[in-house]
């Protein structure tokens, strides 16, 4: 399986990933679980493994490595922490604010208030984050040239101050042995109100609080798109890498991002034309041609139409209008893990009261049916002829 390998996941208990549980021809990798030895005869004239697997695995998705581990070994339950990224667009950002938040989640916590709940198959909501943090990760080439070196000519620098580049990208960085259902999507949420200045830091802090918020507040969770599941790291796992396999792998995503780069050279080339024709009408005057160069005052005012390309926050799409914003405090609650578990109960109960009256009603209905048979004299039907002998039947049927 991928040491580092990418891919989206957010699911119940952590992501998956990591050695898979293989067993070698040449015996198995010695040991009992920590600490083994991998010996040449473990690996020694065995099958490609990633290579048979990235032949029927989609192109976004490939294994880079296998690994010999003892029998018992599972991918899930023996991986000793896992990496998550997440990617947002600056827009503005306070990335100060967001690293102090980002500081208040490491270590042991309660974070029922960060995920969603699941009462049928987690009791227990601790959890242990051994690093969180926030970088700003540079900006790709936007392609929106209006004039040489002149403002949008979509070169943006990687380590500007806040606001130089909104769609300059900011990376997340979250590890830990493991996590609660969404809890990556619900966590990066209420960074995003503190980077915009909805919320201060201390919200992390305050939520962690389980007496003072026994019930988690209502917000929306991030898009699931800029979630990465980065890496799982697993001890005393050696991994077996072959050359020709990673040449493969790097030419496999390097084709992905040739297929990404030319959608986004496409779009950015309708950017640029729609870019022009809104700095030529900002004067409200009818234009002679489009093909017209741009005048000096034009492009001095592009920096400030630039706002108009976002429309929205991050990946969602908004009208022009932003709603405003409510904060966490004066949001509606949403009910306790204890007040799920009580109305499950209640369900199952229930459940079982219905199903308990089905059957009562069945068993009724068949007693009274044979009630009735025992009790009501059988009668034939009319034109009802019954044989009595094999002579009657040939005479009936037209037999001599």
């Amino acid at each position: 399986s991928t040491p580092g390998g990418g891919g989206q996941s957010d699911s119940k208990g952590g992501g998956g990933g990591g050695a898979a549980p293989l067993r070698s021809g040449g015996g198995g990798a010695s040991g009992s679980g920590s600490g083994w030895e991998l010996r040449e005869e473990d690996w020694k004239g065995e099958i490609d493994y990633p290579a048979i697997l990235n032949a029927i695995l989609p192109p976004d998705i490939r294994v880079l490595a296998w690994a010999p581990v003892p029998v018992g070994y599972g991918a899930r339950h023996s991986c000793h922490s896992r990496v998550y990224k997440y990617y947002l667009f600056d827009d503005g950002l306070d990335v100060k604010a967001m690293a102090e938040a980002c500081s208040r989640l490491a270590g042991r916590h309660d974070f029922r208030n960060f995920c969603k709940i699941d009462a049928v198959n987690v009791t227990r909501f601790q959890r242990t984050i051994d690093a969180a943090g926030v970088r700003r990760a540079g900006a790709l080439q936007s392609g929106i040239r209006i004039g040489a070196g002149g403002p949008g000519d979509g070169r943006g620098g990687g380590e500007a101050g806040a606001g130089a580049d909104a769609d300059a990208f900011i990376e997340v960085t979250i590890s830990g042995n493991a996590f609660l259902w969404h809890q990556i999507r619900m966590t990066v949420a209420l960074l995003l109100m503190v980077g915009r200045g909805d919320e201060p830091p201390s919200l992390i802090s305050e939520l962690l609080d389980i007496k003072k918020w026994p019930r988690k507040p209502q917000y929306l969770m991030a898009s699931d798109l800029p979630l990465v599941l980065y890496d799982c790291v697993f001890r005393h796992v050696q991994y077996i890498f072959t050359f020709g396999n990673q040449a493969r792998c790097l030419s496999d995503f390097h084709w992905l991002w040739r297929s990404h780069a030319m959608k986004a050279k496409i779009s950015s080339l309708f950017q640029t034309r729609v870019l022009k024709n809104l700095l030529r009408c900002q004067n409200q005057e009818p234009i002679k041609a489009a093909s017209d160069e741009l005048s000096t005052e034009c492009l001095q005012s592009a920096s400030k139409l630039l706002r108009f390309r976002l429309r929205g926050d991050q990946l969602n799409r908004r009208p022009f209008k932003q709603k405003q914003h409510i904060p966490i405090s004066r949001r509606g609650k949403e009910k306790s893990y204890q007040e799920k578990v009580r109305n499950l109960q209640g369900k199952r109960l229930q459940r079982q009261q219905e199903q308990a009256s089905k059957s009562e009603k069945y068993r009724s209905f068949n007693e009274n049916r044979e009630i009735q048979r025992s009790t009501v004299p059988f009668v034939p039907a009319k034109n009802l002829y019954i044989c009595s002998s094999v002579k009657n039947y040939k005479n009936i049927a037209g037999f001599e």
